[in-house]
């Protein structure tokens, strides 16, 4: 497992550090969950960000979902998201409705592997114009945990590499990203767990000319899950 971690950290600061400019940001999460019964739940997030610029940016956001389990290796789920963010300059608002799948495989050397696949129809508004730009999300991701006794409170290492692909049909817009996740967590019991991420993010965007943008953000999450019995 560590050789695994080591090198999982190597690959992403490799493909990170071919640009050397970067901006910080604070993401700060909250996640909450509902099991309805064996096959449905209703989940969500919000937060609040911190986006550094020539004038710093504050967005908050929620998005309600639905999850669908069809067994125990695909989960199907749906929900909007809504998107604030606020400067000194100016208000932009996003609705981004979106569907994707949750596949638990493969398993490799006893680390089990979750795939993450999303599209998203992100819907933008400002006082000077909207827009609609679509985006695909591919994430494959793992959480390793090191108690050898399967407690129910133990320490674990959430790692994630994330592609994303952005796409605006009415004029000349592409976006690739690239997101590589190392962290810790700590699961309290079945219902609650807090996580830290550091991730590196990567992105090249072409509109007329080709922009590369790079970002070191700190993330703190707080899953939980309301169920009681």
């Amino acid at each position: 497992m560590i050789k695994f971690c080591f090198l999982f950290l190597t690959c992403s600061i490799m493909i990170y550090g071919q640009n050397s400019k970067s901006t910080i940001q604070n993401w700060f999460d909250f996640n909450g969950s509902y099991t309805l019964n064996t096959q449905w739940k209703v989940s969500g997030d919000a937060g609040y960000r911190v986006l550094p610029g020539d004038e710093i940016s504050h967005r908050f956001y929620i998005r309600p979902a639905g999850l669908l389990n069809l067994n125990n290796t695909i989960i199907l789920h749906a929900g909007i998201g809504y998107f604030i963010t606020v400067n000194n300059i100016n208000t932009s608002r996003e609705l981004r409705p979106f569907q994707g799948v949750t596949i638990n495989w493969p398993k490799i050397s006893s680390i089990p592997f979750t795939q993450f696949i999303r599209f998203e129809e992100r819907f933008f508004n400002n006082r000077n114009s909207s827009s609609l730009i679509y985006r695909w999300r591919y994430q494959l991701g793992t959480r390793i945990r090191f108690d050898e006794n399967k407690l129910e409170k133990y320490f674990y290492i959430p790692l994630q590499l994330e592609w994303f692909a952005n796409y605006n049909r009415n004029f000349s817009f592409i976006a690739n990203e690239f997101r590589a996740v190392f962290g810790t967590g700590f699961v309290f019991n079945k219902f609650l767990r807090l996580e830290f991420n550091a991730i590196f993010n990567n992105s090249n965007t072409t509109l007329e000319n080709i922009y590369t943008f790079n970002d070191i953000i700190f993330r703190f999450r707080l899953y939980k899950e309301f169920n009681t019995d």
